[in-house]
């Protein structure tokens, strides 16, 4: 298989930056040394400043619809 970019990092940066560019038409190869899916606090809360970054990239709904709001934080 050939790829136009290799992106090391599949956290959440590391996967908007492989749908961006893989809807762009560009061969993207996105590896990570951790298995999926695995206990780690940012990967498992959204927050607004996030939401509205799949918002942008169309997956903010899908995201909602799988979540459970939180309301507030002590």
């Amino acid at each position: 298989m050939s790829t136009d970019v290799l992106i090391v990092g599949a956290g959440p940066a590391g996967s908007i930056a492989a749908l961006v560019l893989a809807r762009a038409g560009l061969r993207v190869r996105l590896i990570d040394r951790a298995k999926f899916p695995r206990d780690k606090l940012c990967g498992d809360t959204v927050n607004p400043g996030s939401l509205a970054l799949l918002d942008s990239v169309g997956l903010g709904d899908r995201i909602r619809a799988l979540g459970i709001p939180v309301r507030g934080m002590t």
